[in-house]
């Protein structure tokens, strides 16, 4: 299990990654991986002597979202993207009636990791800019 979290506001452009800055949580045998200050996690795969094809991941991310100052009220989005394509049935929308109005999302998906890894992000899927702020992700791998 690892865990990544930013505690501060962070303005997420669209198709952007949110960005971890904190490792309160480290995975002890390597299958997850990520770099302070990245928006992106690297999920291994199965070893190559396992006959299994891919390797399961839970996905547990929570943040606060809003639309920024001087931005539109609306549906904002985010989603969690593996190799940079998010999946659909991760997206986490909230709709604020001004900007500044904070909404949080949680999103939970299963992952499932080919021999080659992945590369998951959290994204934002929205046409506008967002505010994220105490971004939180949990990712374990399932036996």
């Amino acid at each position: 299990m690892a865990e990544f979290t930013n505690a501060n506001l962070q303005v997420v452009q669209p198709n952007q990654p949110v960005v971890y800055n904190e490792t309160p949580d480290t995975c002890n045998n390597g299958c997850i991986t990520h770099r302070d200050g990245a928006g992106v996690i690297r999920l291994s795969g199965p070893c190559a002597r396992s006959c299994q094809r891919t390797a399961k991941y839970l996905v547990l991310f929570g943040a606060n979202i809003a639309v920024p100052a001087g931005g539109t009220a609306g549906a904002i989005s985010l989603a969690v993207s593996i190799d940079g394509e998010p999946l659909p049935a991760s997206v986490g929308t909230v709709t604020p009636t001004a900007a500044g109005d904070f909404f949080n999302v949680f999103i939970p998906a299963k992952v499932f990791a080919t021999r080659d890894g992945a590369v998951i992000s959290v994204r934002n899927i929205s046409a506008q800019p967002i505010e994220v702020v105490n971004a939180n992700i949990i990712i374990s791998r399932e036996a």
